[in-house]
């Protein structure tokens, strides 16, 4: 009889042992360890992507949003509540840490069949950074109609987060996503790399007085120096811990912030300026070039069009390039840049001489030929970014920075301390410079006019 009990519990015990060997390989592990030839859990073998020692989220780990290196906000009339000031779109792989993520970066590796989450949420214990306590940070915003724009350490400025990969904005509530179509490594697992991770839209709205800010608004100049990232991405599998989907952030950093692959914030990359500038109040929307044998085009000959801005400025707006001064430029497509730059029309200042259609190249697109504008009869640079041309306290020259008011600025009205001006520019198709082939098709490029505070 007791032979039997022992035996019993012989096998019960055999049971036991197989449950935990199971579960200990169906699991995530976090990747920390360089690449190698014999690798363990925590790395991977050489040519499956790149790892080692990551610090996750810190304070202020965040990268660059893609935003404009200067927001300006005019103490005046000129920009209603609710405005939209500045917008930009970024990757993970730009945006998780200051100097950016190689795409193949692994963060962690699963074991077929288990599934492993990105996890976002803003920084909603931080008033000034998305907070979710009561009132709740996104209260200025939602009287403007501003669904999930957070108040900001800057006064008047409010922040919305947007997950572009979902169509979600970033709220003080955590949200998930499956991460799916992972690349596999040669032991089976599947690899969490940065280029697997989310897009982020950021965009800044003015407000009156929000109910939380650190930084008052009778500062002119104000970089941002608050070390507090602004959201979190962060990962949630069995064996790497991280936070719940559906609670608030205040009450679930599980894995902070070692765990969390991305910080995504404004601290070192947005200075906030408050001077009198101008805004655009129209441009041609549509530049009509008339059409141009190949043949003409290629003896030197060119096709123009006159397009009109319009523009309206405070009175007190400084008209220049210099710092604080309000300039004008028109800016590229990004397809265009990248055009630009591998036919050498970029110059060291990353301006851009001649603007080509957006998919140069493609079939049906003519090559060979840009568009140059002219103001007041002279060519300008094009501007490749919204950045101030004003750096480390010197003015970059060739950028595509020029001043708002030219020469040829028309002041047709001066109304209530406000200036409104309309200017007349060309577009000039013409054969680019060097020994770039001629070849028919349509040219269809786009371009943004930007005014702003240098």
């Amino acid at each position: 009889m007791k032979f039997r009990i022992n035996t019993l519990k012989f096998y019960g015990f055999m049971i036991l042992l197989c449950m935990p060997f199971s579960e200990a390989w169906a699991r995530c592990y976090k990747v920390t360890q360089a690449p190698s030839n014999n690798p363990g859990n925590s790395s991977i073998h050489i040519g499956e992507g790149q790892s080692g020692p990551w610090s996750g989220a810190c304070g202020t780990c965040n990268g660059n949003l893609g935003l404009p290196s200067v927001v300006n906000l005019s103490n005046g009339s000129l920009v209603p509540h609710g405005t939209l000031l500045a917008s930009s779109i970024a990757p993970f792989i730009q945006y998780g840490q200051p100097a950016g993520y190689d795409p193949e970066r692994v963060f962690t590796r699963c074991a077929p069949g288990e599934d492993i989450y990105e996890m976002y949420s803003t920084n909603g214990d931080n008033r000034y950074s998305g907070y979710g306590g009561s009132p709740k940070g996104d209260t200025t915003g939602r009287a403007l109609g501003l669904e999930a724009a957070y108040d900001t350490v800057w006064d008047n400025i409010l922040l919305r987060l947007s997950n572009v990969t979902t169509g979600e904005y970033i709220t003080d509530i955590w949200k998930e996503r499956l991460l799916t179509d992972l690349d596999v490594d040669s032991r089976g697992y599947r690899l969490v790399k940065a280029k697997n991770l989310s897009t982020i839209r950021a965009d800044l709205f003015s407000a009156g007085s929000t109910t939380y800010h650190y930084y008052n608004s009778n500062v002119l100049t104000r970089p941002m120096s608050y070390s507090q990232p602004n959201a979190y991405i962060a990962l949630r599998g069995n064996g790497l811990a991280g936070p719940k989907t559906g609670v608030t952030h205040a009450s679930d950093i599980t894995g902070w912030h070692g765990r969390w692959p991305g910080a995504i914030g404004l601290y070192g990359q947005v200075t906030l300026k408050r001077y009198p500038t101008c805004v655009v109040l129209n441009a041609t929307p549509y530049v009509l070039l008339p059409t141009i044998q190949r043949s003409a085009i290629e003896n030197g000959e060119t096709s123009e069009a006159v397009f009109q801005i319009s523009f309206k400025c405070e009175n007190a707006m400084v008209s220049g390039i210099a710092n604080n001064n309000t300039a004008l430029g028109i800016m590229v497509s990004s397809g265009a840049f990248s055009a630009a730059s591998n036919l050498g029309l970029v110059n060291a200042s990353a301006g851009v001489s001649h603007l080509v259609s957006d998919n140069y190249g493609a079939a049906g697109m003519a090559e060979g030929v840009g568009i140059r504008i002219l103001r007041d009869n002279t060519p300008i640079i094009l501007l490749s970014t919204q950045n101030s041309g004003f750096i480390d306290g010197t003015v970059v020259p060739e950028t595509g920075w020029l001043p708002v008011v030219g020469n040829a600025s028309q002041l047709i009205s001066s109304d209530s301390g406000m200036n409104q001006y309309i200017e007349n520019f060309i577009a000039r198709l013409e054969k680019l410079p060097g020994s770039h082939p001629v070849t028919s098709g349509k040219v269809r490029a786009t371009a943004n006019v930007i005014i702003r505070v240098q």
